[in-house]
């Protein structure tokens, strides 16, 4: 009986690792590239809100460094970013509606 157990345990492990890993991709029915971390992260909101801020965070510490002691230059600084990420909002926005009418 011990010996059957043992036949077993060899026979279900004899697979290769590359062949068990392809044999439980393609029962998830997900893709290579969808099973990793990062880009499920990116794709979901959560990773869309963090990489917002984390780039928000970057862009006021560089204009904190460029600025030094001086406000104005550093409100400046960031009055033009924000003005650029209005505009690029606003093509982007309409390069979506443009698209879903066509």
């Amino acid at each position: 009986m011990a010996k059957a157990k043992k036949n077993k345990k060899r026979a279900s492990s004899s697979r290769s690792p590359a062949k068990s890993k392809t044999a439980r991709k393609s029962r998830s029915g997900f893709t290579p590239e969808e099973l990793r971390l990062f880009p499920r992260f990116l794709a979901s909101r959560a990773g869309k809100w963090t990489i917002t801020l984390v780039v928000i965070l970057l862009l006021l510490t560089l204009n904190a460094l460029i600025a030094g002691r001086r406000v104005d230059l550093f409100f400046m600084l960031t009055g033009i970013e924000l003005l650029i990420a209005i505009l690029v909002f606003w093509v982007l926005l309409l390069y979506k509606r443009s698209s879903k009418a066509a």
